[in-house]
C-alpha cells in the first residue's frame, strides 16, 4: 500500500502503479502472483508517469529495506563480473548458481537427474513435485531442467535438491577453477579484512 501525504494520487496514479507493480513482480519471478488480472495501464501523461515511476522506485526501496525485495531480481541479468558463478557437477548434476546474501540462486538451464540411484530424501522429492507444478522446473527425459532462476535459502538446500539427498553445499558448489564455496567465501572475507 502506498500513501500520499499530500492526498494528490488520482485514479490514474493508482491504476498505473498497480500495473507497474504486477509487471515488475512478474519480471523478477520471486513469488507466485495470485492476481486474476494484469492490471490496467491507462494512458498516462509523461509527467504523471515520471511521478509514478519515482513513487514505485521509492516504495520498492523501502520494501527491500524492510526485508521484502518484491521487485528486486534474484541476480543481475546477465551475471556481472562481481557475481561469481558456482557449479555443482556431481552425480550427473549440471547446475550453475550464484551465492547471494539471501542464499543460493540456481540459474535457469541447470539440470539434474529426476531420480537417483542413491537413497532419496522424501522431502526433496516433495519440493520437486511442488516446483514442477509451479513451472519452475520441467521434465526433459530422465532429467529436470530449471526454467527460471530459483532461490534456495542455503547452498546445501540447493545442492540437496539437485542431488535428492543430503549434501554440504559449501563443498559441492565450486568455481570453474575447483575452489569450493567455503574456500571462496573465506578468501573474500580475508581480502576484505586487509
Amino acid at each position: 500500500m502506498l500513501v500520499s501525504l499530500t492526498n494528490n494520487l488520482t485514479q490514474i496514479h493508482e491504476l498505473y502503479l498497480e500495473s507497474l507493480s504486477i509487471e515488475k513482480a512478474r519480471q523478477c519471478q520471486r513469488y507466485e502472483l495470485l492476481n486474476g488480472n494484469g492490471g490496467q495501464k491507462p494512458h498516462t501523461p509523461i509527467p504523471l508517469k515520471a511521478d509514478c515511476d519515482e513513487i514505485h522506485e521509492i516504495g520498492s526501496l523501502l520494501l527491500a529495506t524492510l526485508g521484502y525485495p518484491l521487485f528486486e531480481p534474484l541476480t543481475d541479468q546477465p551475471p556481472t563480473q562481481t557475481e561469481q558463478v558456482f557449479v555443482c557437477n556431481r552425480a550427473s548434476v549440471k547446475a550453475k548458481g550464484i551465492y547471494t546474501n539471501e542464499g543460493m540462486v540456481v540459474l535457469k538451464g541447470s539440470t539434474a537427474p529426476y531420480v537417483t540411484k542413491r537413497k532419496t530424501d522424501k522431502r526433496m522429492v516433495e519440493i520437486r513435485e511442488k516446483l514442477l507444478s509451479k513451472g519452475v522446473i520441467s521434465l526433459s527425459g530422465s532429467h529436470i531442467v530449471f526454467e527460471r532462476d530459483y532461490l534456495f535459502k542455503t547452498p546445501s538446500g540447493a545442492s540437496g535438491f539437485l542431488l535428492l539427498g543430503s549434501s554440504n553445499g559449501w563443498v559441492d558448489w565450486k568455481t570453474e577453477q575447483g575452489i569450493s564455496l567455503h574456500e571462496y567465501e573465506g578468501r573474500t572475507l580475508s581480502l576484505a579484512e586487509r
